[in-house]
């Protein structure tokens, strides 16, 4: 009789036990490689960004673009009544800056994609009617060029554009605190909680912005982490959402 030998009970259930920690161990690091692919993807698509910012200075004397009309040449007149413009896939963007961004891969953070997603509008004026498509994850600082709380219209008047935010990303929730508004309009307004100048809004309602807090988090905590940034010299670095009022205004400048 040819015998014939297996595993025993024992046997089965430590190959199981061995299977289950190794999944413990790849899944969450798998995560962070992948989170990290969508980090270098969004610090591309901001490199275009700056460098489409310093052509367009460079072909309009030095002159920043409207934070206004950057994207939208309607003055995003649309996006800032239903706050839809970052997701409305039928707002097609006509702006100031967008012939110098011909490639329409670079408009959108992967990592941002899925969040918004998965989040949704949190603006209390969405509306339910467009879907949440992303488009556009990118705002411009609303303290450069012409638009209405512009402070710096040309470059050359700059002390430290590698230290000041051209283009930034956002969060599509608030950050008690920090922000008292959510992506909407592509417009970055930053103000200090306290203390800062007037933001837009109804019968006097601080309403403004904060940079995105999704990348490099610890564990899961969105708001711990930090956004990417584009420089107004072209240069790509982060921030984090504490300093983005201090990134955002211009060095050697205050708000009029």
């Amino acid at each position: 009789m040819r015998s014939f030998k297996a595993f025993t009970l024992i046997e089965l259930l430590v190959v199981i036990a061995i299977i289950a920690v190794l999944t413990g161990i790849l899944i969450p690091a798998l995560g962070r490689v992948k989170n990290q692919a969508y980090d270098v993807l969004c610090q591309s698509n901001l490199r275009n960004y700056g460098a489409a910012g310093i052509m367009f200075l460079q072909d309009n004397d030095n002159s920043f673009p409207d934070s206004f009309t950057w994207l939208h040449a309607d003055g995003n007149a649309q996006g800032l009544i239903d706050s839809c413009a970052w997701h409305d896939a039928s707002y097609k963007a006509d702006g100031s800056l967008w012939p110098y961004l011909k490639d329409e891969g670079v408009h959108l953070c992967p990592q941002f994609k899925r969040l918004a997603r998965a989040v949704g509008c949190q603006d209390s004026a969405h509306d339910t009617a467009i879907p949440i498509d992303p488009q556009y994850s990118y705002s411009m600082n609303c303290f450069l060029g012409t638009g209405e709380f512009a402070i710096v219209e040309k470059a050359i008047s700059m002390k430290r554009p590698d230290e000041t935010i051209y283009f930034s990303e956002e969060n599509v929730w608030t950050i008690e605190g920090l922000s008292t508004y959510v992506l909407n309009n592509n417009n970055l307004y930053l103000s200090p909680i306290s203390g800062g100048p007037p933001a837009p809004g109804v019968m006097g309602t601080q309403l403004f912005n904060t940079i995105a807090t999704y990348h490099k988090t610890k564990g899961s905590d969105l708001n711990s982490g930090v956004a990417n940034i584009a420089f107004a010299d072209g240069h790509v670095g982060t921030g984090k959402a504490e300093n983005a009022y201090h990134l955002g205004m211009p060095k050697g400048f205050t708000f009029k």
